[in-house]
């Protein structure tokens, strides 16, 4: 958004169409505390980029309502919704705003979805009532022509794309629709009965840009938009808006527990104890990516985000699992620490990367740079110039942490690295270690099942995989690729990550 603003001669806009502070309705009780925190980060780092105007989601209430009007208020938020109000029948946020631009008066109002807010567990603890769309537009469209004598009406919904043009059907006046929560990406805006309808996805991976020419008297609407994907490759921004992220990070590290234990005879005894009899299943898994998870996450600093390390630990947050990340990885009930121990393998006794990995950044760094030369100004380059970065900053900190070094970009350095960080795991004789995607991932908690007459499956069903390679976190997964067993599947593009038959 700086960016924008600095290289534009032109007024920039801001908007957010909602479910901006939480990406879920129902938040685990050991994400909670998370959970708050990325709230307030994310409110503190809009206060910073100042939009214009901003509405809720359904998901912004997942904690209560108390708790989003606090954000609002503590970051001075511009939040409207017109048709939202609380259980005494008053707004709960402003119903409108009106924003000059020039000459040009710009109506702005919001509309929130009932269906979609009867989805909350939390629903009626909240005690609020959501008027009807149609006639909430109907009332406010009025208002702002005819009593504000506005230019033209900006919609903020999140009621989702149907909706937004059944609602373009019964309610005329509306020229710009900028829409959420049905999650569609339009790389082209739709012309819908005089309104034009903007969605760019969800969960931050695209920010949409509509440059248009606005003119009095009223005019055929001329625009250019662009969708631009939210990657690595992009300029960083703003210091402060950085600081605030640096922070959020060193405040996981650092947050409190708050999962009581409980006590089950349902437990996850992590690889350590599989290797005891699934000796070939465990050779296999070790040679796998999914044994060397925690580094892909401390190149990328969400080491402590228990959000992401749920997907690249076994039983986090589960029964008969752990919760606190401090205690993922012991050595007899002592905490052993894979930042220590990933700092310690990339260093000889000089106290210089190991040659090992150097050579193959300097190999890949000459690779880069001659790529980079052959690569127009885009996309493409911004990538190779974000993992050039990321190699130097590994050369120059002596440490992958923070590095974002794209493995799948750098395959040799990988396999360097994880080879190293297997190594430096085995010598330290762990008594327990939940990192990695491992046995149990697949199969469940296994705690004693030589001695039980319960049948585990040895099959494990698809939806074990996609529950983590979601499309927007694996966007380029293909199970029939991945899903690779020794003695069931032809080897193919990828590593074999166990094996049937006997130990």
């Amino acid at each position: 958004m700086e960016n924008l603003s600095k290289e534009s001669t032109k007024t920039v806009l801001f908007f957010d169409t909602g479910d901006l502070f939480f990406k879920t309705t129902r938040i685990p009780n050991f994400l909670e505390e998370q959970y708050k925190l990325q709230a307030q980060t994310i409110a503190k780092v809009y206060g910073v980029l100042n939009p214009v105007a901003i509405t809720v989601g359904e998901k912004d209430f997942a904690v209560d309502l108390n708790f989003l009007k606090d954000l609002v208020e503590m970051n001075h938020l511009p939040v409207i919704a017109s048709n939202l109000f609380d259980e005494n029948n008053n707004p709960i946020f402003e119903k409108h705003k009106i924003h000059r631009v020039g000459d040009l008066s710009l109506g702005i109002f919001a509309l929130v979805s009932e269906t979609a807010f009867k989805t909350l567990p939390n629903y009626e603890k909240l005690k609020i009532h959501i008027e009807d769309p149609i006639k909430a537009a109907q009332k406010i469209v009025y208002y702002l022509k005819k009593n504000k004598k506005v230019n033209y009406v900006i919609l903020l919904s999140h009621l989702g794309l149907f909706q937004d043009k059944f609602l373009v059907e019964k309610v005329q006046g509306i020229d710009f629709i900028f829409g959420g929560h049905s999650e569609d990406t339009l790389q082209t805006p739709e012309n819908y009965k005089g309104a034009l309808i903007f969605q760019s996805g969800s969960k931050g991976y695209y920010l949409g840009e509509l440059g248009i020419k606005l003119e009095s008297p009223q005019k055929d609407v001329v625009y250019e938009h662009k969708l631009y994907e939210m990657n690595a490759s992009l300029d960083p921004g703003v210091e402060q808006i950085n600081q605030i992220v640096s922070e959020f990070k060193g405040q996981l590290e650092t947050l409190k527990d708050p999962t009581k234990k409980v006590l089950s005879s349902k437990k996850f005894e992590t690889h350590t104890r599989c290797v005891q009899c699934h000796t070939k299943q465990t050779e296999i898994w070790k040679k796998s990516n999914h044994a060397s998870a925690f580094l892909s996450l401390y190149a990328m600093n969400q080491h402590f985000n228990k959000d992401c390390a749920a997907c690249h630990t076994v039983g986090l947050g589960q029964e008969g699992g752990f919760s606190n990340l401090h205690q993922a990885t012991l050595k007899k009930n002592v905490s052993v620490s894979q930042v220590e121990l990933v700092n310690q393998m990339l260093i000889d006794e000089k106290g210089e990367v190991k040659s090992s990995i150097q050579k193959l950044i300097e190999k890949q760094i000459l690779k880069l740079r001659e790529n980079a030369k052959n690569e127009k100004e885009g996309v493409e380059r911004g990538k190779l110039n974000t993992q050039l970065g990321a190699l130097q900053k590994i050369q120059d900190s002596k440490s992958l942490q923070g590095s974002k070094l794209d493995f799948r970009e750098n395959t040799e350095i990988y396999k360097e690295l994880k080879k190293l960080y297997r190594g430096a795991l085995e010598r330290q004789g762990l008594s327990i270690d939940y990192w990695g995607v491992q046995c149990e991932n697949c199969h469940g908690a296994r705690a004693g099942h030589l001695f039980e007459k319960a049948v585990f499956s040895k099959v494990v069903p698809s939806n074990v995989c996609y529950s983590c390679h979601t499309k927007s976190q694996s966007p380029q997964f293909d199970i029939k690729r991945y899903l690779l067993v020794e003695g069931k599947h032809k080897k193919g593009e990828f590593d074999f990550v166990c094996a049937i038959g006997k130990p």
